[in-house]
């Protein structure tokens, strides 16, 4: 029996998703391989939200944008895990013109990210690969849509181009 058609089950599903995402980004495994599987199940039920419901998935983004500026280490890892998966998914063009809105706020946390001590060279590296990720799916619109380039990566992109500036002169 097909229950994707009823509005009931439909409703009832993203909001489990959401509870699901709001209680491990929360609850996020100190155990690196636990961390490896939450956020792959993490990515793959935002990105059926993604599919689904794209104001859902601003509730969770905006949870993982949250815990990327200012979350533990494991919550941090979690999130860029989350994105990393969300975004490696998207591989249809529609459906890659459509994630632009939420291409901002991911990329100021992913600088606050960057810029905390904690995370290491190793998260470093993870953030900058979400952070290309981002700038993929944005790059249909260069020199077709100017607005939206600027729309998404404005300020931030400078202070991201400062930071860059300021690792090539060391």
């Amino acid at each position: 029996m097909d229950l994707s058609n009823n509005k009931d089950y439909s409703a009832a599903w993203k909001k489990a998703v959401l509870k699901i995402t709001q209680g491990m980004v929360e609850q996020s495994s100190e155990e690196y391989a636990h961390r490896g599987i939450q956020g792959r199940i993490l990515s793959k039920g935002m990105y059926l939200l993604y599919t689904q419901d794209i104001e859902k998935l601003q509730e969770v983004i905006d949870l993982i944008t949250e815990v990327l500026s200012d979350g533990e280490y494991a919550q941090v890892d979690l999130a860029i895990r989350a994105l990393t998966g969300l975004i490696e998914q998207i591989d249809n063009e529609a459906i890659i013109k459509e994630f632009h809105p939420f291409v901002p706020s991911i990329i100021s946390a992913l600088l606050s990210a960057f810029t905390n001590e904690e995370i290491g060279s190793h998260g470093r590296q993870k953030v900058l690969h979400v952070f290309y990720l981002c700038l993929r799916t944005i790059s249909w619109a260069d020199g077709i849509d100017n607005e939206l380039i600027e729309s998404c990566l404005g300020e931030t992109f400078n202070q991201w181009m400062a930071i860059f500036l300021q690792v090539i002169q060391t």
